[in-house]
């Protein structure tokens, strides 16, 4: 009996990173309905909206893709972004 698909919406920095976003929701053999992808327009628009998201995936999960260009690591860039203590 297959399970129904989990809904996922994306929230991505550039083109790029939505084609890797929906690999890796390939990849992990699990059943996901894609609904939204945001962003596509720099990290800056993530960074400004990654509040709404985070408050968003109470209803429906999201999956954010950020590069670390200015980052040291992916805990620090949350935790900067969430304004969650290190």
């Amino acid at each position: 009996m297959m399970s129904d698909p989990i809904p996922i919406h994306l929230a991505v920095e550039d083109p790029l990173s939505e084609i890797v976003a929906r690999t890796v929701l390939i990849q992990s053999k699990r059943r996901f309905a894609v609904g939204a992808c945001y962003g596509k327009s720099g990290v800056d628009y993530l960074k400004q909206k990654i509040a709404g998201f985070n408050n968003a995936s109470k209803a429906t999960p999201f999956f954010v893709i950020a590069d670390l260009d200015e980052t040291e690591c992916a805990p620090v860039l949350v935790s900067d972004w969430l304004g969650i203590p290190k």
